[in-house]
């Protein structure tokens, strides 16, 4: 990856594929987020029912918007949001190019 950023040609292409993609690449990562939610709708369920542990904090190292995410809705909001932020951020780097 280090070379390929030094080559022109290469983040040129990049630049105009992620411009073909990015405008619609939220709302396709949103609606799977939401179709793959209601499709393991009942398993999570019986997942979170079994074990406990959203909003929990066990011997494992927990950051603390995951900690702080207390229902699974929550955690599905933080999920959003990172790949919202990230997004973000890979607009504003590739647009230096």
């Amino acid at each position: 990856c280090y070379f390929l950023m030094k080559d022109n040609d290469f983040k040129k292409a990049l630049k105009e594929r992620w411009n073909e993609w990015s405008p619609n690449l939220l709302n396709d990562i949103n609606s799977l987020i939401d179709n793959m939610s209601m499709i393991i709708k009942d398993s999570r369920i019986r997942n979170f029912e079994k074990w406990d542990i959203i909003g929990k904090n066990w011997d494992w190292y927990t950051s603390g918007e995951v900690y702080n995410a207390k229902t699974y809705d929550d955690q599905i909001t933080l999920l959003k949001g990172w790949f919202n932020n990230r997004i973000d951020w890979m607009n504003n780097e590739i647009a230096k190019f």
